[in-house]
């Protein structure tokens, strides 16, 4: 997406917060069961990916519909001449899309590390790139060894969008009072139970999340757009079935003068999915960064204390 001036670049940064950086500092190695059934396996490699999440019903593997796990396990599975299983940081829904997902896979395969890139690239489809490889210990997993997740949301505050970004923004032609949007946001930062920010057919008997931080960045799209943009940034240590969404859903219905925001307050409160706002489209929602006790790739910084918690 193109900026409007380099001021603003840093809309398009994963929001690296005083209190997500104290979280990661703090949080101690997340403990699990390794026995997973390939983990015989010689290397463990962790890819680090970047999906436009229209073509796919999401990244976890579908029965009846095309999964980029699918596609990821077929290239791989090709390429190393070995059934590869891949474990992926989240499963998210269909049509969202991943700026930096992270997956790992155990191999017995000898492919250099530097191969793999390339050598996915020409065996993916356009819309699944690998960035880069590395190879972890053993015992790292990208969904259980992760301490915290950044997702976006974005929306064009305009009537129309333009045909090249409609992709990867949602509209919203309402006039919306931001301050007001910043006021309910700060509510939902901390340790809550979000059950009225959950879809109801999350199997889950855990409501409580932490939001580590909840910003929301205005920009403007360069020329020969000039529209106005909303960013959600939001960082937490996990996320409900759909709860980024309606958060956003949430937050809009305040700056459209639908809800106050003592009334946000008191649907936290009392935890009833039908009072606060929709389910926004999943087109606006990227996966940023994901965060692990260890910095794994040269490319991103996905740990702020990356290289202060060895031994």
């Amino acid at each position: 997406m193109l900026l409007a001036d380099d001021a603003v670049k840093a809309a398009f940064m994963p929001a690296e917060t005083p209190e997500l950086a104290a979280f990661l500092q703090a949080a101690p190695q997340p403990v699990f069961n390794c026995n997973f059934r390939d983990y015989h396996r010689r290397r463990n490699i962790a890819l680090l990916l970047q999906y436009d999440g229209r073509d796919f019903a999401g990244f976890q593997r579908q029965k009846n519909a095309l999964s980029v796990q699918e596609v990821l396990e077929r290239c791989l599975s090709r390429l190393c001449g070995e059934d590869i299983l891949i474990y992926g940081c989240s499963r998210t829904d269909a049509k969202v899309s991943a700026l930096a997902y992270v997956a790992n896979f155990y191999t017995d395969a000898a492919i250099p590390l530097a191969a793999f890139p390339l050598a996915c690239q020409a065996l993916l489809p356009p819309s699944v790139s690998v960035l880069e490889a590395v190879e972890v210990e053993h015992d790292f997993n990208a969904r259980f060894s992760t301490l915290a997740k950044t997702y976006y949301y974005d929306l064009l505050l305009a009537r129309f969008v333009p045909a090249l970004l409609r992709p990867s923004l949602c509209r919203c032609y309402y006039q919306l009072d931001v301050n007001k949007m910043k006021e309910a946001a700060a509510l939902l930062v901390g340790e809550h139970d979000f059950r009225a920010f959950c879809a109801a057919k999350a199997q889950v008997t855990d409501y409580r999340r932490r939001v580590l931080s909840l910003q929301l960045r205005e920009f403007t799209l360069a020329a020969p757009f000039n529209l106005p943009c909303l960013r959600f940034v939001i960082s937490g240590d996990g996320f409900l079935y759909n709860m980024v969404r309606i958060i956003v859903g949430t937050l809009t219905d305040v700056g459209r003068g639908r809800l106050s925001v003592a009334e946000v307050a008191a649907l936290l409160a009392a935890g009833e999915r039908t009072r606060a706002g929709m389910t926004m489209p999943p087109e606006g929602l990227t996966l940023a960064q994901v965060y692990y006790p260890e910095r794994l790739f040269a490319s991103i910084s996905d740990s702020p204390a990356a290289g202060s918690r060895r031994g």
